[in-house]
């Protein structure tokens, strides 16, 4: 079975790929793209069996797609996906032959019915078309996916689950011992287009290939049911001294050859030698690869059992600052407390556990302030903080994106305050340019002191003050270089740097722009003989 997502919402098209393989649904080649012109292409092309299409997309729309279909020779079955409950569209989509539709946000019930409903559709006219000479290699699948769906019970499911040890004797039998590799696609892959979900089936051939020579039969390869972008390795043997070897060499093997095949950056995971395959082994497999935010990522790291978490007192103050500050709205000095929180967390002594800690109680603290009374919060879940570490690289990205989460509630929190309490904070910012209209100033700079994206702060000044940031700094900067030009001799370049610009090219530019002349015609008009 083929799926083709198409959203031009990267968030969209992985949460439905996650939710269909969380709940059993499997395809065996899933593609995805953002714009309705590549869609069109792959339908065409490849004729995947079932096609989620978002009806508002780059370049060609949902309709658009549809309606150059609609002459074309494919069996796909498409169900339209919207953010609005349009009878209209519906009614055209329908015309044009879709099978079914999804509003957003999506449903998850919803998202599986659907696919059930369209998946044995699919089915039972593949069988009406005599496909079923090929149930062998359908049987062979279906037995992988058994023992792939046995192997994410074994490392998902509780410790105390009754069907763990009737499971756990058909990998491992008496005597045997196996070590896990987890091996985690790094997201900047899949942001810059390198690497999308149908490029995991040759993924886990080349790994195949790469350790099957020096292994045998002794390794079976699956997917992370609960990550789309993750690989898990199961390597077992008999024979404890050239086991322990293994365990240092094939994963650096593996990340060197994955890495030149498929040119793309990738962290790995190596959990510790055991005889039983159980939650505790996924456990190490997630704290070990969360050392990328310690350490880096695109790297191999190895299970330490004597990491443990390392608290500070001064992470938890600042997380108490933090905490404070937003729960008192004052989410200014909470994006400080932030800022100040992830310097600290540089230390290369902080351990993994720590690190996940931390990040999980800020994003604690954040969930309960989104589904808080207050006024201007969002009614946002807190599932979208779920598992969010697994879908970034480093330590940089963990912070922006908490911080992010700040200024969304920030800015949630002023579109619902009154007009005396935005000018108070456009008087603010004026007289903070006032003070420091010498040094270097940016719109981005100030929108972090106030917690603020650079484009709503721009927003909320142009409308207060009447002029944009950057009208208001240049007319404050040329203010003060008219000063200088009538009351001191300073050479006009001297003047540029005083006053704030860099660069005494664009001064003259500006200056002539707002003055009507350039500032040595305006020294020689100003200056009394």
């Amino acid at each position: 079975m083929e799926l083709l997502v198409a959203d031009d919402e990267r968030w969209i098209r992985t949460g439905i790929i996650a939710k269909l393989k969380k709940n059993g649904i499997i395809f065996d080649v899933i593609y995805e793209t953002d714009n309705g012109r590549e869609a069109l292409r792959l339908i065409l092309e490849k004729n995947p069996d079932m096609v989620f299409l978002d009806i508002k997309m780059p370049l060609m729309n949902g309709i658009e797609v549809l309606k150059a279909l609609k002459n074309g020779v494919v069996s796909s079955r498409i169900i339209i996906v919207s953010g609005l409950a349009d009878f209209e569209m519906v009614q055209t989509a329908v015309n044009l032959g879709v099978c079914g539709y999804l509003l957003k946000p999506i449903v998850i019930e919803k998202l599986l019915d659907i696919t059930q409903k369209m998946l044995n559709e699919t089915r039972y006219e593949q069988s009406l078309k005599g496909l079923a000479n090929k149930s062998d290699n359908l049987e062979a699948a279906n037995r992988r996916l058994i023992l792939e769906k046995g192997l994410n019970y074994l490392l998902h499911l509780s410790p105390q689950h009754e069907v763990l040890d009737r499971i756990t004797a058909k990998y491992l039998k008496k005597g045997e011992q196996a070590y896990f590799i987890l091996l985690h696609v790094d997201n900047c892959n899949v942001f810059n287009n390198n690497f999308q979900f149908h490029n995991m089936e040759e993924c886990k051939n080349s790994i195949q290939s790469a350790v099957q020579i020096v292994l045998g039969k002794n390794t079976f390869i699956f997917e992370n049911l609960l990550n789309t972008f993750e690989i898990v390795i199961m390597i077992k043997n008999d024979s404890l001294k050239s086991f322990e070897s293994s365990r240092e060499l094939i994963p650096q093997k593996i990340h060197r050859i994955i890495r030149q095949e498929f040119n793309i950056s990738l962290t790995i995971a190596v959990s510790d030698i055991t005889s039983n395959i159980s939650h505790t082994v996924y456990k190490q497999l997630r704290i070990t690869s969360n050392m990328r935010f310690i350490s880096g990522n695109n790297r191999v790291y190895y299970f330490d059992p004597v990491c443990r978490s390392n608290m500070s007192r001064e992470y938890e103050s600042y997380i108490h600052m933090f905490t404070t500050s937003l729960r008192t709205g004052d989410l200014k000095d909470a994006g400080k407390s932030l800022k100040a929180l992830f310097s600290a967390l540089k230390d290369s002594r902080i351990t993994p556990f720590t690190f996940e800690n931390i990040f999980d109680s800020v994003l604690e603290v954040i969930g309960k302030e989104v589904e808080g009374d207050k006024p201007g919060c969002g009614t946002d879940s807190p599932k979208l903080f779920e598992n969010m570490l697994d879908y970034l690289d480093n330590r940089d990205e963990a912070f922006e994106y908490i911080y992010s989460l700040v200024v969304q509630l920030n800015e949630k929190n002023l579109s619902a305050v009154n007009e005396t309490d935005c000018k108070t904070m456009v008087s603010n910012i004026i007289r903070y340019i006032d003070n420091n209209y010498n040094k270097e100033l940016k719109v981005k700079d100030i929108s972090q002191i106030y917690s603020l994206s650079p484009n709503y702060l721009s927003s909320i000044f142009k409308k207060q003050a009447g002029v944009s940031f950057s009208s208001y700094l240049n007319s404050r900067r040329i203010g003060e270089a008219c000063e200088l030009l009538k009351n001191t001799t300073i050479s006009i370049n001297t003047i540029s740097d005083t006053v704030g610009f860099n660069d005494v090219l664009y001064f003259h530019k500006v200056f002539k722009k707002l003055k009507g002349m350039t500032p040595s015609v305006y020294r020689k008009k100003e200056i009394i003989p």
